[in-house]
């Protein structure tokens, strides 16, 4: 196995020496087909779970497992006294509470990230303020490194504004100190290339060119896959686009139940009056996580009347919360702050309207 080849091309043509299909070695090694024909054309690299399983289809003996899997990732197997590269750490916040609905939706993401095998190296989870973006994506990210063996790293980006600001964030987040070096970028990438690494690229709406720092090091890194969570598309080649809509009633209703649970001890919530409260919410994450808090002082009815007439009987949230949610208010300044000024303008004379308002209705009492 140590020669000039790929090891994309000498598992070709060991599992064509052994009379096989790439529908029938996917089956054998439990993963997709299109993920063989990726391994083998050099497109990705498998897992060590996957790499583990491809040895023993293949009938490589025991003794060489080590240096098979090495060279499966991309590594070549360690000289005597030369360690083999080091490999990356999952860092991904531990969740404090409960993840509440979204199966379909973290289905049908697995489906689509190259991780799993999908057509996906760049996933932009878009959303609304509140709508639950990070949760969500770091729940995925959660699930696709412990399923396929992938470490996956969360870089908050929230308070970064310039391009330039990312590969030292991504760098920090990954443990790795870049030094003095004058090219903080080749340095990365050469971290990166150690093999597979899902990155969570979190909050990146508000930096100018992310886009392009994103796809530069998807570009040089064939083994790393990108979930990015912005309330816009990063508009880069090869972006999927995965709009997060907001809580479906039952999971809304849940929620709130979940994390008021706590609050209301032996009380037991109405059902129906939880449920006007998620609707009035318009299902959206933040919202019910700060309303459900309010059940230590208001009955879930006293909320509704009160969640009706203004936002403010949110109140605040944990003070371990991002300041930008730490209340509703805070997040909607916090997408007042992202417009321009012309589109600021426009929206401070659209809050004369209460409910919606049509096109035309805006057009008059917009200053031409």
């Amino acid at each position: 196995m140590v020669d000039r080849r790929t090891f994309g091309m000498w598992a070709r043509g060991r599992r064509r020496a052994l009379d096989l299909t790439q529908h029938q070695m996917a089956e054998l090694v439990g993963c997709a087909t299109v993920t063989i024909r990726k391994i083998e054309a050099d497109e990705r690299r498998p897992s060590k779970v996957m790499a583990m399983q491809f040895a023993k289809v293949l009938g490589i003996d025991a003794g060489d497992f080590d240096g098979f899997v090495a060279a499966a990732r991309g590594f070549r197997a360690p000289a005597t006294g030369v360690g083999a590269p080091h490999e990356i750490e999952a860092r991904l916040p531990v969740a404090l509470t409960r993840f509440v609905g979204r199966e379909g939706e973290l289905d049908e993401l697995e489906r689509t990230c190259s991780v799993a095998g999908g057509p996906a190296r760049l996933i932009t989870v878009i959303g609304p303020p509140g709508v639950g973006k990070t949760r969500f994506a770091l729940e995925a990210a959660s699930r696709l490194a412990g399923r396929y063996d992938t470490p996956a790293v969360l870089v908050q980006l929230a308070h970064r504004s310039a391009a330039e600001e990312i590969v030292p964030a991504v760098a920090a987040a990954l443990g790795a100190d870049l030094g003095d070096v004058r090219d903080e970028r080749t340095s990365l990438i050469a971290r990166i290339r150690t093999g597979p690494l899902l990155l969570v690229l979190d909050n990146l709406e508000q930096i100018q060119g992310a886009g392009q720092v994103v796809a530069d090091l998807l570009e040089t890194c064939d083994s790393l896959s990108c979930l990015v969570t912005s309330r816009r598309p990063l508009l880069a080649y090869g972006e999927h686009e995965f709009e997060l809509a907001p809580l479906t009633e039952p999971a809304a209703v849940q929620l709130f139940i979940d994390r008021s649970s706590a609050l209301l001890r032996n009380r037991i919530a109405d059902h129906d009056e939880v449920a006007a409260v998620c609707r009035l919410l318009d299902g959206l994450p933040l919202a019910i996580e700060l309303a459900a808090r309010r059940v230590r002082d208001h009955s879930v009815a006293e909320l509704r009347e009160r969640i009706g007439s203004s936002l403010s009987a949110l109140g605040s949230g944990p003070l371990d919360r991002d300041g930008r949610h730490a209340t509703m208010e805070a997040t909607v300044a916090w997408s007042h702050h992202l417009l321009d000024q012309a589109t600021q303008s426009v929206a401070r004379h659209a809050a004369v309207f209460r409910g919606g308002f049509t096109a035309d209705a805006l057009a008059a009492v917009v200053p031409a």
